[in-house]
């Protein structure tokens, strides 16, 4: 192939990852549109994530073709598709663990895409794992306060009750209240939650078993990290020659 020829390809698989990626940050948006129809506030939140972790490079370089590889918003889109159409508890459980996982997964490879940061081997799987693990926590919060706020199961197989002087209260009783319940305060009660010691055994199982997958997929994740996105696919040959540039002096003179 000649070098006219190769720099012809290089353009067109620019272009291509570009047009991919935003039709899937369009993919993920209308996802986030259909679960806050559904009321499904927690999982609006993740997807709204995703979409933008997926536009913070085209904005900072102000330029549209500035994207991550396709592959990864795939990743990520995915198991928000599967569980948007398939509302199976089984199916509904494994999109959360590996969106949890992708949402890593992008953080990771933007950092290695857009920044100067170098990662060895064991510490990019680690990073990942241990990027999951954090999400998950921030998602265990959220499923939390939608099973209290909302009447929802994610964790709690019976939604807690709130007392009855919070519920109708205004916006300081409710403040005050998660006070109560986060850090051990006493200004609405000695009990500010109560949930029967079965209820919160149940949930805590859940809990912990939802770590255990965490760790597992976010392990999958650091390895295709690794084995594919900084070994096969170079993603910084899908960015505009210019940007391409930027990167390669700005790694230089550190």
């Amino acid at each position: 192939m000649s070098q006219s020829e190769q720099l012809g390809s290089l353009l067109e698989d620019r272009r291509l990852n570009a047009v991919l990626a935003w039709i899937l940050v369009a993919f993920v948006a209308l996802v986030a549109v259909e679960s806050a129809l559904d009321a499904d506030w927690v999982w609006v939140g993740v997807t709204l994530v995703v979409a933008v972790l997926a536009v913070v490079p085209p904005v900072a370089y102000s330029n549209p073709r500035v994207m991550l590889p396709w592959e990864v918003l795939a990743l990520a889109f995915l198991p928000e598709l599967a569980r948007a159409l398939l509302s199976t508890p089984f199916i509904v459980d494994l999109a959360t663990y590996f969106s949890v996982a992708a949402l890593a997964l992008v953080v990771a490879v933007e950092l290695d895409v857009f920044t100067t940061v170098r990662m060895t081997e064991w510490f990019a799987v680690l990073f990942v794992v241990l990027s999951t693990l954090a999400t998950a926590g921030v998602l265990a919060v959220g499923q939390w306060l939608s099973d209290v706020f909302f009447r929802t199961d994610f964790l709690y197989p019976e939604p807690p009750e709130i007392p009855a002087d919070v519920a109708d209260g205004g916006a300081v009783d409710t403040l005050l209240w998660l006070s109560d319940v986060f850090v051990g305060t006493t200004f609405t009660g000695p009990t500010a939650l109560y949930v029967p010691p079965s209820v919160e055994e149940a949930a805590l199982n859940t809990l912990m078993w939802d770590f255990v997958a965490a760790t597992l997929v976010g392990l999958l994740a650091g390895v295709v990290f690794e084995r594919y996105f900084r070994r096969r696919a170079d993603a910084r040959l899908r960015l505009p020659e210019g940007v391409e540039e930027s990167l390669d002096i700005a790694e230089g003179s550190e």
